[in-house]
């Protein structure tokens, strides 16, 4: 097989041929027919911390926690899938190993991958394997903040802050679910394209929220006085949830009479996953309403890609893809 293999932080990655993976008791080949591109494997890159605190470990390795593909073989005792099933690979971190595609072990950022079989979900279809593959991280992300953390339900005014690729997820749901989505970005581009997806507003700052008031609010931004300044903006008794982890340490005002807790504002974190958020978000597509912007390019690029990703030159998923 052929893939990117990461060595070392603030190294590029290396194209490299490698043995191919053989499937054993429990797990599963999958045929690798798309990738994503995180933020996360840009932080893997760049900075030492993964590596030095035992996150990503087994080096060298594959990076790709996002990817999709079809079932090439299968080890012994395998029952749920079969070959040539088309399946979403779910990259959870394993509670009890702390285990991960492409965090502790190859990823999808190559031609084939070995998993386990509880990690294969089947892609309903009429969706293809870039939607597929994006649904595993950006989408299950954008699903949990907005529906297993937030609660979002019909008739609610939704405020989504930093419309990046995880933010037009949460906009596209809210959407179908029939609410009323509202975005701030500091980025012109970024409130172009929430204006050209149809937000009911659009906004620079945080605190062109307060006239609004919020039920939900979403903050994939999560540095400085951002999230404070959610607090204020939230409705009584309305949910922020925080997505973002910009920077390690926020503060919140607490007696302020717009504060956390005179307003009675619930603040949630979301940082987990489950296969039923990936599997969700795929079930999203049959909605006809939901259709994330997702750009694909080819697999052999995925270098160059990550240099746009880190450039801040796409304006929605990165996807690599294969035949």
């Amino acid at each position: 097989m052929k893939g990117w293999l990461f060595t070392k932080a603030k190294q590029p990655l290396e194209f490299v041929e490698k043995p191919d993976p053989v499937a054993k008791p429990g797990w599963v080949v999958v045929d690798v027919k798309a990738a994503g591109l995180c933020r996360t494997d840009l932080g893997i890159m760049e900075h030492e911390y993964w590596v030095e605190n035992g996150i990503v470990r087994n080096l060298p390795l594959i990076l790709g926690h996002e990817c999709a593909g079809v079932v090439e073989s299968v080890g012994e005792g395998v029952s749920f899938v079969k070959p040539d099933d088309r399946v979403a690979l779910d990259c959870a971190i394993d509670a009890m190993t702390g285990e991960s595609l492409g965090i502790t072990h190859d990823g999808g950022f190559a031609t084939k991958v070995l998993v386990k079989e509880q990690q294969c979900l089947p892609i309903p279809e009429g969706v293809t394997f870039a939607q597929a593959a994006a649904s595993t991280c950006a989408g299950r992300t954008a699903y949990r903040s907005f529906f297993s953390i937030g609660g979002g339900h019909a008739g609610q005014k939704v405020a989504i802050i930093g419309f990046g690729a995880i933010g037009q997820y949460v906009m596209q749901m809210a959407k179908v679910t029939g609410c009323e989505v509202y975005a701030v970005d500091v980025n012109e581009d970024s409130r172009r394209i929430a204006n050209e997806m149809g937000c009911a507003g659009v906004f620079d700052k945080v605190s062109d929220l307060n006239a609004i008031a919020p039920e939900l609010i979403v903050d994939f931004v999560g540095a400085g006085d951002i999230t404070n300044q959610a607090i204020k903006a939230c409705a009584k008794g309305g949910t922020v949830v925080l997505v973002g982890m910009s920077s390690d340490k926020i503060s919140i005002d607490v007696t302020a009479y717009d504060g956390l807790v005179l307003k009675e504002v619930q603040l949630k974190g979301c940082g987990g996953s489950s296969p039923h958020e990936v599997a969700g978000t795929m079930d999203l597509y049959s909605t006809g309403g939901f259709n994330p912007n997702i750009i694909t390019f080819p697999f052999e690029e995925i270098d160059k890609g990550l240099e746009k990703l880190k450039n801040h030159e796409f304006d929605g998923r990165p996807v690599a893809v294969r035949d």
